[in-house]
This record gives structure tokens, sequence and C-alpha cells, in this order.
């Protein structure tokens, strides 16, 4: 009866819930031992892979998993370390160039091809939104200059937006 209760516990995706041993004898004790244990080996793994994703999705990048895990256990740790890498990299990514645009280097854009899928398409639109920017304060400047040694013949663009705000 009590292990009807384990099995529809397990099957209604509690998989915390066990088998008191205490109470059965000989080979049915053993065979429960193999059903508790057998949990434990799912239910560890299980719980790290949805404490990491939890995490992830809160944009707290949890450390990779240094955890021991086999079989397809261990290609999920895998998986979950090739993504913390992936959201490290573009965080950082983001804040060098952020870092670099900051110092003065105009020039300095995060590394499209180091990028695959969405991480991809963030990256590019990063880039481009500061290319944006880059390119309008190069325009007026190249105009000013032109001003500035009397040349007046070329206007000050019109910008799209909240951009007018510029000229």
């Amino acid at each position: 009866n009590d292990t009807k209760m384990l099995v529809k516990a397990t099957l209604d995706g509690k998989l915390d819930t066990r088998e008191d041993i205490t109470k059965h004898q000989g080979d049915f004790r053993a065979i429960v031992q193999g059903i508790n244990d057998t949990l434990d080996a799912v239910i560890g793994p299980l719980n790290i892979a949805a404490e990491y994703m939890d995490r992830i999705s809160k944009g707290d990048i949890p450390p990779k998993i240094t955890d021991v895990m086999r079989g397809d256990f261990n290609e999920i740790k895998n998986n979950l370390n090739t993504c913390i890498d992936a959201l490290n990299n573009l965080v950082q990514s983001m804040i060098n160039t952020s870092n670099e645009q900051k110092a003065g280097d105009i020039e300095a854009f995060a590394d499209e091809n180091a990028f695959r899928g969405v991480y991809n398409q963030l990256i590019k639109s990063f880039n481009d939104g500061m290319k944006i920017y880059i390119n309008v304060i190069l325009n007026i400047l190249g105009i000013l200059e032109e001003y500035a040694k009397g040349d007046l013949k070329k206007e000050m663009p019109v910008l799209p937006g909240k951009q007018i705000i510029a000229t």
C-alpha cells in the first residue's frame, strides 16, 4: 500500500517522496531500497538543473556545475555549462565594448562572429545601436568642421525621432 503511494507520488511529480524501508523485510526491503536509491540518483541532478534554470531566468548566472555526473545527467550538466559560458561571454563582451566606447574608442564593437543564434542577434542590435549615434555624431562633427572653415553649404541633417534634439 505504501509502495503504491510512492509510485503515485512519483508520477505526480513529488520526487522527494520515499518509502520507509523499515516497514519491509527481505527481498522486498531491498527492492524498496533500490527504488529509493534510484529516486535519489535522479532527483539530485534534476534539482540542480531546475535551480540553475531558475537562477538564469532571473538574470543570475551561476557558476559552472562541477559535480561529477554520468550519462544523460552529464549531458544536461554540459549543456547548462555551455549556456553559462555563452551568457557570461555575452555579458562580458557587452561590458568590454561599452567600457572601450566610454574610453573614446569609437571603433570598438562586440565581435558578432563570436555568438550564435539569438545571442548573435542581440550583439548585432547592440552594435547597431551604438553605430547609429556614432555615425550621427561623426556626420555632425564633419559639418561643423566645414562650418569652421567657412563653408556653410552643408545643412545639418534632419534626424528621426528624438535624435532631432542633437541638431
